[in-house]
């Protein structure tokens, strides 16, 4: 397939596209929907500008797969030593970052210690053995708080959150076997979605 090719195919499939659009954009919302054979009527425009979608796609699919495969093939080329590189950079990061946890804690434990200590000069020499970050020109360190343990029993309850996976799965289930989902403080409501077959 040569340049000419693709693009003429392309002007067609998007001319097709822009005029359905066209065609629709005025109607849609005025579209009347008030007895049986304008409903259906809205059903035939449905699966119309459905079918025009549908074979659009499949149009662009066909123009874009060689591209893909060039494509696909120089990804390939730079995946491997690009992935062994980003290993060894999270590793030097990883050990950046656990040097500068430790440097923290000792400074942390050295504080803790200033503060009961006995007397000023105590107190001051050992503020004296806090070891300073060293300058890294290019790499800062930024201190996030992190979750590292929580007591589920504990935890206010706006900080819970609720799984809606499970209750999407429970919605499915209910609608599988023709019943009402039952979760106490959950509402449930049902809601069509229109299935468009060409």
């Amino acid at each position: 397939m040569t340049g000419i090719d693709v693009a003429e195919q392309l002007s067609t499939a998007v001319a097709v596209l822009v005029s359905t659009a066209e065609g629709c954009r005025n109607v849609i919302d005025v579209l009347p929907l008030t007895t049986p054979a304008e409903e259906t009527y809205a059903a035939e425009v449905l699966r119309a500008v459905e079918s025009v979608i549908k074979d659009s796609e499949a149009s662009r699919k066909k123009l874009v797969a060689p591209i893909k495969r060039e494509a696909k093939a120089i990804d390939n080329a730079f995946k491997a030593p690009r992935e062994e590189l980003k290993g060894l950079s999270n590793k030097l990061r990883r050990r950046l970052q656990e040097v500068a946890q430790e440097r923290e804690r000792e400074r942390t434990r050295l504080l803790r210690e200033a503060q009961v200590a006995e007397c000023p000069v105590v107190a001051n020499a050992t503020i004296a053995r806090v070891e300073e970050a060293p300058v890294t020109p290019g790499v800062s360190m930024r201190w996030q708080w992190e979750v590292v343990s929580c007591e589920r029993d504990k935890v206010p309850s706006e900080y819970l959150m609720v799984d809606m996976g499970a209750l999407k799965q429970a919605c499915k289930a209910a609608d599988k076997n023709g019943q009402t989902p039952k979760i106490s403080g959950v509402t449930f409501e049902r809601k069509p979605h229109a299935t468009v077959r060409r």
